[in-house]
């Protein structure tokens, strides 16, 4: 593996094969730990359209999702490449994600629903 790039090695560990640098040979047990489930996180930052997300998306134990309008501003969403609050929910419903967290929260965000904690039940939001 001295001649040929990390990611060749790693694929052949990864392979159970067995690799030799250097003259020692490294065996798939000695670096590798058993696989193990984890969680599904999805970002989506600066997006008027996440549909290109959804399928990655679906099932996300977290969804971390720009909303930087209150539903008010919706007609800016386009022309800025941003969501808002509503927008998000929608797509964290659609992709049966667990827990929506919102960021990028305009100063201009005045949404008497959302601070009120009635947007969505497993919205939460992180502001400064």
């Amino acid at each position: 593996c001295a001649l040929v790039s990390v990611a060749m090695c790693s694929s052949l560990l990864k392979a159970k094969q067995p690799v030799t640098v250097g003259g020692k040979t490294i065996l798939p047990s000695q670096v590798l730990s058993p696989a193990t489930d984890g969680i599904k996180v999805s970002l989506l930052w600066d997006t008027s359209d996440p549909s290109n997300a959804k399928q990655v998306s679906m099932g996300s134990a977290l969804m971390i999702h720009e909303a930087t309008y209150s539903n008010e501003l919706a007609k800016n969403v386009s022309k800025y490449g941003h969501s808002t609050a509503g927008m998000a929910g929608s797509f964290a419903r659609q992709t049966r994600s667990k827990t929506l967290v919102l960021t990028h929260i305009s100063s201009r965000f005045n949404d008497k629903k959302y601070e009120a904690g009635e947007l969505n039940p497993m919205t939460e939001a992180l502001v400064k």
